[in-house]
């Protein structure tokens, strides 16, 4: 029984540390952390929050996947980010003292998230200016994500869209297959129907756009998962008027 509660302990430290936001932290602030802070088991396409939902905590992943999105006035999803372990979301709930979640998240998969509360964060990036400036740096590589989003839309053509889309993920979530890096696979699982959900396309159409990419050696595939060749994806971009 002792060493079970110890290998938990050293579990939610090990896995709080894997947290970037929290990398200021002492082993002692993790520790503490560690005892205070709710732990939340999620079930593959658990919803965490939905649109309308007060916000009052901010989110640490541990393990899994999560994905945001948001429904459109035509009443289709749109696949705004998937979370990886290591990331947080949900940091809104900062703006004012009584705010709502204006998208969703879901687990794609079994996950474990933390509960940051509002109270007990804000006293943190008061008494710890390093944390503020990690999560300044949060909040600006999410602005800069979302500027390549805006970026995004300036490619008319949705297979131009596809190909810009295809390297932002695999730059972000991509593996390469050897030392060449001239080939690389997804660490999460990405599937025509996610492809579809962040250009607000229905997936055939996806599907149809991915299998000239294929023929164009742009991507090829190893049973169900997507390989990507980037360097041909630049050029195609490039390439174009």
């Amino acid at each position: 029984m002792i060493e079970e509660k110890f290998m938990l302990k050293a579990r939610r430290i090990w896995q709080l540390r894997q947290i970037r936001l929290l990398d200021c932290l002492t082993d002692e602030e993790i520790e503490e952390l560690s005892i205070t802070i709710p732990e939340q088991r999620l079930r593959k396409g658990e919803y965490i929050y939905r649109p309308g939902q007060k916000t009052n905590c901010l989110f640490l992943l541990k393990e899994g996947n999560v994905q945001l999105s948001a429904i459109t006035e035509a009443g289709k999803e749109r696949i705004i980010n998937i979370f990886q372990p290591g990331d947080i979301f949900g940091e809104l709930f900062l703006v004012e003292k009584e705010s709502y979640h204006n998208t969703e998240a879901v687990a794609l998969t079994d996950a474990l998230i933390c509960k940051l509360d509002r109270a007990t964060f804000l006293q943190m990036l008061r008494t710890k200016p390093e944390l503020s400036l990690s999560f300044i740096r949060v909040i600006c590589q999410r602005l800069y994500e979302a500027q390549s989003e805006l970026e995004e839309l300036s490619y008319q053509d949705t297979r131009h869209r596809l190909a810009h889309v295809l390297l932002k993920l695999s730059n972000r979530y991509g593996v390469p297959l050897d030392l060449s890096r001239e080939a690389v696979r997804f660490d999460i699982e990405i599937t025509h129907e996610t492809l579809a959900g962040m250009l607000g396309k229905n997936r055939s159409y996806i599907s149809s756009i991915m299998s000239e990419f294929k023929e164009k050696g742009m991507i090829s595939y190893r049973g169900h998962q997507i390989i990507l060749y980037p360097q041909k994806l630049e050029e195609f971009l490039r390439d174009s008027p």
